[in-house]
């Protein structure tokens, strides 16, 4: 059984302009493929999930848990076995807050008990909370707020923040053809839009990057692309992350020489290559950042043309 894919534009292999064309691939090739980008995809998940969790012992019991609010008193919560548990923490305390069914089948709300206890808080001031997250987020935030002069309740409602960030450095092109592994100049823009939050950890980017062509490697690219990046590292002055491309459309030119005659192919294309790199941002000023940045170092989706990755950049990203 084979599939049939439309390619727009391919790259250039000795064809001029954009031409339409069609390919039989096999169906265990696209099952490859498939493959691959199932498991790029569970990775990532279970990687981000990982990093905002916890292992906790309890009476005995280890116990995963969500961090939901970090401050004097901490909100902490996971599903077990199917059921929700809530804890929280003052001063390394961790209480678990439950509320059981007595024999007279009314429940005992001992949560409440915990919560008076832990805030020195007259009882009246717990009674209209219910164990629930919305309500207990309320509630924590509300006692934060009153003994933390400088805590800032986060608001629900996102918001979103952008970056803007203008680079320069040199790419070998890893995805083309590039026989005597030439790097040629680069230089770009990029927009990163993340949650208005403290330290955020995930966000989307778009950028426009040129790589002008050089006497050595007469082949320019420029690229618009879109792509998702996770802070793996996020601290106030500096985070380490790693940058998926997820699609770009590249705008390709090459020349070359045959019998003493220059001929300049172009060629346009659409990409979904995966292809990952790793970066960091170390804080300068109030609103600016030096980025470094290492790209494309493999690719998920498209392969490498026989080249290790020499796509270095670093530029200056300012708060917008």
């Amino acid at each position: 059984m084979v599939a049939f894919l439309s390619l727009e534009g391919p790259k250039i292999q000795g064809l001029k302009g954009s031409h339409t064309f069609f390919v039989a691939l096999p169906n265990t090739l696209n099952m490859d493929i498939m493959k691959k980008f199932l498991i790029t995809a569970f990775c990532l998940f279970a990687f981000q999930f990982g990093l905002s969790q916890k292992t906790y012992n309890i009476d005995g019991e280890s116990i995963e848990l969500i961090t939901e609010i970090d401050g004097t008193m901490d909100l902490l919560w996971n599903v077990v076995d199917g059921k929700y548990r809530y804890f929280v923490s003052v001063n390394g305390d961790l209480r678990e807050l439950t509320n059981t069914k007595g024999s007279d089948n009314k429940f005992d709300e001992e949560y409440k008990s915990v919560l008076t206890e832990l805030t020195y808080s007259e009882p009246d001031k717990v009674e209209k909370v219910k164990l629930t997250l919305f309500s207990l987020k309320q509630f924590v935030n509300n006692y934060n707020k009153s003994v933390e002069p400088g805590y800032n309740i986060p608001d629900d409602q996102a918001k979103l923040q952008a970056r803007l960030l203008v680079f320069g450095g040199i790419t070998n092109h890893p995805f083309y053809n590039n026989p005597d592994n030439i790097s040629n100049p680069l230089f770009g823009m990029e927009i990163e839009v993340f949650e208005n939050r403290d330290r955020p950890r995930h966000s989307l980017l778009f950028h426009v990057k040129a790589s002008p062509k050089s006497d050595d490697f007469e082949f320019s690219n420029t690229q618009l692309g879109l792509g998702y990046r996770l802070r793996v590292i996020s601290t106030p002055g500096w985070s380490l992350y790693t940058t998926i491309i997820g699609a770009t459309y590249n705008f390709i030119s090459r020349e070359s020489t045959v019998a003493d005659q220059v001929i300049t192919e172009s060629d346009t294309s659409f990409d979904a290559p995966m292809s990952f790199g790793v970066g960091a941002d170390v804080k300068i000023f109030k609103n600016g950042f030096l980025t470094v940045s290492y790209d494309e170092l493999f690719g998920v989706l498209t392969e490498n043309a026989g080249n290790f990755s020499k796509h270095l950049s670093a530029g200056i990203k300012l708060s917008l």
